[in-house]
């Protein structure tokens, strides 16, 4: 008598603990809801049936085992139909998850090819148009002026050429104020003021170091006009470096960069020309 209760009682906390498991998922209650509804008092019915088995007499137990026996069957029949259907949703899911991975692979891989491509076009253009800046430009100097104020007339004060590859340009200038000094531009390489450039002509067996500057209206260096003729006797001076430009074939300038240092060569073909007409009306 006393078990049967006990029993009876254990199978209320039990039928608790199921439910709270059952409800847990959305998913769990849909598919028992479906699929096999009496799983839901399972705890309970069985250990009620088997209570009252332990209260009865035995007519009553063999009866309620009976009936006990047919509920765990009936469960056991709906545990392997929402088995059935778990298995089923996990392998659509698991499918569609592997059609989603592979489309985004895909997708990524198609990408990433297209980026690729467009960098590779991209410089393909750019050796391109350095190609045709290199043969507008590089073959001989050029002379470009400004309007002087004060006569009116257009006056010379650049003198430029760009290099053999198309990369860097060389402006030697004489402004409308007087001053004088040589810009040095190289397209997509930032050129530090804190590193000296070497420079030599193909008169020369040597290269020879040359200071720098920074603009102070932009990003660009240009090397200095000093007055002495050896500047604190480690660099070329200023008034070599033009002797040079007019007298020699070709000039060479290693360049310095973050990356790596990088020698570029400019024609001398016209710089004397060129040079010698700065401040001169053009």
């Amino acid at each position: 008598m006393i078990i049967g209760v006990g029993i009876i009682i254990g199978g209320g906390f039990l039928e608790v603990t199921w439910l709270c498991f059952l409800f847990g998922s959305v998913l769990g209650v849909v598919l028992v809801l479906l699929c096999a509804p009496h799983l839901f008092l399972l705890p309970w019915n069985v250990c009620l049936l088997t209570g009252l088995a332990f209260m009865g007499s035995p007519d009553e137990v063999g009866e309620a085992l009976s009936s006990g026996a047919v509920v765990c069957r009936k469960a056991t029949h709906g545990l392997l139909r929402v088995l059935r259907i778990v298995v089923m949703i996990a392998v659509i899911v698991s499918i569609v998850a592997g059609l989603a991975l592979l489309y985004k692979n895909h997708n990524e891989e198609k990408v990433a090819q297209d980026q690729k491509k467009a960098a590779q076009e991209i410089l393909v253009e750019n050796a391109k148009a350095l190609e045709r800046r290199a043969l507008q430009y590089g073959k001989k100097w050029t002379v470009s002026g400004n309007l002087d104020p004060t006569s009116n007339t257009k006056i010379a004060t650049t003198a430029f050429v760009v290099s053999s590859d198309g990369r860097c340009e060389l402006t030697v200038q004489k402004r409308l104020n007087g001053g004088e000094l040589t810009g040095l531009d190289c397209q997509g390489v930032k050129i530090s003021e804190y590193e000296d450039i070497y420079v030599q002509f193909d008169t020369d067996n040597d290269s020879a170091r040359m200071d720098l500057k920074s603009y102070s209206d932009g990003d660009g260096v240009y090397i200095p006009f000093y007055l002495s003729d050896e500047y604190m006797g480690y660099y070329m001076s200023y008034q070599n470096f033009i002797k040079g430009l007019v007298s020699a074939n070709i000039v060479s300038i290693k360049i310095p960069n973050i990356h790596s240092d990088f020698w570029v060569e400019f024609s001398l073909n016209g710089s004397a020309k060129a040079i010698n007409q700065l401040g001169k009306k053009i």
